[in-house]
């Protein structure tokens, strides 16, 4: 709602300008004097006119409805990005990586996602040894993608059930690195 007031003048004129339009078949009628509703000795032609005018009101009032209950669209704000801080830059990158192979899962085909969680994996492999520290100290690993890569070749498991597991490993791998363990309090 604007706060500056034009809300009430629109809703009046929008509400003004419905009223005319839903009279309009009373006044042309009303205009070409047809004499079983207009006749001088005939006292219900404006009890048929205004019957008609509030016929045609009732029967659109459903469009004034919408009209007047108009709620502008007003888009969602992207969902907040984790804080890594506490991860070196490459750390919140493999992070990152993974939520975002997790979130297309099910737009890509499995053997993408597959191929990009396997690409991940080596990435991970080839980390410095910072990253390669916390990875150790969060107990986040990403061993599972070739275990699932492995099953996809022998095709023993049913591929939903692959994409079930690849989506629990990411999101393993993603919950480790996000949330830090800390020491104990003294």
């Amino acid at each position: 709602m604007d706060d500056d007031g034009r809300e009430p003048l629109r809703t009046f004129a929008v509400a003004s300008l419905w009223s005319i339009v839903s009279a309009l078949p009373s006044l042309v009628l009303h205009a070409l004097e047809l004499p079983r509703i207009e006749g001088d000795t005939a006292d219900a032609g404006p009890l048929i006119l205004s019957g008609l005018w509030f016929l045609c009101g009732g029967l659109t009032s459903p469009a004034l409805g919408r009209i007047l209950g108009a709620v502008p669209v007003v888009k969602a704000l992207p969902p907040a990005e984790r804080r890594l801080d506490h991860l070196p830059p490459a750390g919140a990158l493999l992070v990152r990586e993974a939520a975002t192979i997790r979130g297309q899962l099910d737009a890509l085909r499995f053997d993408e996602a597959l191929q990009r969680a396997w690409e991940l994996a080596g990435e991970v492999d080839r980390a410095g040894p910072e990253v390669r520290a916390v990875l150790e100290a969060c107990g986040a690993s990403l061993q599972a993608v070739r275990e699932i890569a492995a099953a996809r070749a022998g095709s023993a498991i049913p591929g939903s059930r692959l994409r079930g597991r690849l989506d629990a490993v990411l999101a393993e791998f993603e919950r480790a690195l996000s949330s830090p363990r800390s020491g104990l309090f003294r």
